[in-house]
């Protein structure tokens, strides 16, 4: 278990499999909704979900994590996939690989 400075845990590795505590809750209120992407469920109805699946040795801490819906949670068992970026935004991919999100039009307009 790794506590930062003020005693929160931030990395529970590969001893524990499930977000618990304020663990957790740092995972939680890092996003108001699912980060799955056109989902509107707030944090509070999701779940503290691994990136890199536990199974495939995701290590349970904050940078490996997110919160997702159940019902999004679930469709990484249909080969969907979910990763953070180094400047922390959220990426959506499909079984085939391609990238849900915004046309790269849309995403020119707004910058």
């Amino acid at each position: 278990m790794v506590l930062d400075r003020n005693g929160v845990i931030t990395n529970l590795g590969r001893r524990q499999r499930l977000f618990t505590g304020p663990l957790r809750d740092a995972i939680l209120f890092t996003q108001r909704r699912c980060i799955h992407p056109g989902c509107d469920r707030p944090t509070l109805d999701c779940q503290a979900d691994h990136t890199l699946p536990f199974s495939n040795a995701g290590p349970t801490n904050a940078a490996n994590g997110g919160p997702l819906c159940a019902h999004h949670n679930q469709w990484k068992n249909q080969g969907f996939a979910t990763t953070r970026d180094p400047q922390g935004h959220w990426h959506t991919y499909r079984p085939d690989g391609t990238e849900i999100g915004w046309p790269v039009q849309y995403l020119t307009l707004a910058a």
